[in-house]
């Protein structure tokens, strides 16, 4: 039996499954007079012929049929028709048996008797369920976060890695990440996405590149026809975000007619598409970040508090790179290899250069660095770099002649302790804090080495 309302386009197909010829009749009319095209049938056999033949989106199955119980069709069903959601409809009032229906994959559970304003809302909602992951499948490459390497050895740095790994499972928590430009905050954002033991989404958008006038469009999506220019409805990205992480980059930059939204949003986990008045339930945490101080958002007024506290359950400082120097050459380590080309005969940084890298206070912090690499790499001939060229803050200052470069320089020293300090420091820091390389590089005794750390204040990483 296939019926639909005259005239009308149908909004979808369904296909009925129940041995009771009354109920079969009653749904199928309901269904049919709200613009589904509905098939209906007495057997599964039957049913599944027409499955085999074309794709049906929403089964209505009996959870009780002659001769075969629902739960073996369904098993057979989502083998076979993997897309084709199976919703159950049963007498049956017990929640463990409804449990016992969705764990094994049905889409949703109705008790008979059921009104039709209960029958219509589960078929729509089944529905924009598929037409979501439909959406989310089309936008999977948005959704894939980028590796997220963690490049450190400094107890600071350990440090944050430590409560970023007790954070896991935590999905509730929303987290924010404070840090100068450059200290790595995406990457922090992306680790925390990846520790997950499941997939979850992960939507990065930033708050300082988008135009005023398009922030709700991209955050809460929009339906056709909202703008003259609309002509489809796509899903923002705290609707891609579902199940997932959204990143918001430079949470600061976030305009004041925004904000009373997004928190509405955060605390009742609903959406609204520009253009719609449709309410769309999600979950999602929100990772944030700024690099402004937490002070300077409260006391500029241009920040609402209560939206600071509901982005802010957790908060994670990334320190400058000034602060875990002796990550220096790791990292130095990490850009060459990501920006060698497999012919280069690229190796190392010539211990000189490394010094002139660890003098240097990098207010650009990582991502200052890792340009400084990337032009080394340029410049260099050979398997040993021995040059390297720092812009400091006056080259983007200046003009005429005025560049800037910081060349390089022999340290300055107040006292002879001074510059034993920074020779000691400085192997150690080349040797990722390893003693014994850093003993041998220095020709110095075990006994030697360790009263000279004494001497002059040095204390080490015993970790």
């Amino acid at each position: 039996m296939h019926t639909v309302k005259q005239g009308a386009e149908p909004i979808s197909e369904v296909l009925i499954v129940d041995d009771d010829s009354v109920a079969l009749k009653t749904i199928s009319s309901i269904l049919s007079e709200n613009r589904y095209l509905t098939h209906a049938f007495q057997t599964p056999d039957e049913a599944e012929l027409l499955l085999a033949s074309r794709y049906i989106p929403i089964v209505l199955l009996d959870l009780h049929l002659t001769g075969i119980s629902g739960i073996d069709v369904l098993g057979k069903w989502k083998n076979r028709f993997p897309h084709t959601a199976i919703i159950f409809c049963s007498g049956e009032t017990n929640i463990s048996r409804a449990l016992e229906c969705l764990r094994e994959g049905a889409a949703d559970y109705i008790v008979k008797p059921f009104s039709k304003r209960d029958l219509l809302f589960i078929v729509g909602r089944t529905l924009e369920k598929q037409t979501h992951q439909k959406q989310a499948e089309k936008f999977k490459g948005l959704t894939q976060p980028l590796p997220a390497p963690f490049i450190a050895k400094s107890t600071v740095m350990h440090e944050l890695r430590r409560k970023i790994r007790q954070l896991q499972g935590y999905h509730h928590l929303n987290i924010l990440i404070v840090g100068e430009s450059g200290t790595g905050k995406e990457v922090i954002a992306r680790l925390l996405n990846q520790q997950e033991r499941r997939h979850r989404p992960f939507i990065a958008i930033n708050m300082a590149a988008l135009p005023a006038h398009l922030v709700e469009a991209e955050l809460f999506g929009v339906e056709k026809g909202a703008y003259t220019d609309s002509k489809a409805s796509r899903p923002g990205k705290f609707e891609l975000a579902d199940e997932g992480d959204l990143f918001l980059d430079e949470i600061g930059e976030l305009p004041n007619e925004i904000q009373p939204k997004i928190l509405r949003v955060i605390q009742e986990r609903t959406i609204e598409r520009v253009g719609s008045s449709l309410q769309r339930s999600i979950s999602f945490r929100v990772i944030s970040a700024t690099n402004r101080s937490l002070n300077h958002l409260k006391e500029s007024g241009t920040f609402r508090h209560d939206l600071l506290y509901r982005l802010s359950d957790i908060i994670l400082q990334v320190p400058p790179l000034r602060e875990h120097k002796s990550d220096i050459p790791i990292l130095v380590e990490h850009f060459i290899s990501k920006y060698s080309n497999p012919k280069s005969c690229f190796k190392k940084m010539s211990d000189k250069v490394l010094d002139q890298l660890l003098s240097y206070d990098w207010p650009g912090n990582i991502r200052e660095l890792e340009s400084t690499i990337k032009r080394a790499m340029v410049f260099n001939e050979g398997p040993l770099i021995e040059s390297v060229e720092i812009y400091d803050s006056t080259f983007f200052g200046t003009s005429g002649t005025e560049l800037g470069l910081r060349q390089p320089q022999e340290p300055v020293y107040e006292s002879i302790e001074d510059c034993e300090r920074h020779l000691v420091e400085s192997a150690l820091a080349r040797h990722g804090g390893n003693r014994k390389a850093a003993m041998s590089e220095l020709k110095m005794s075990r006994s030697t080495f360790y009263r000279k750390l004494s001497r002059l204040g040095i204390r080490l990483n015993h970790n």
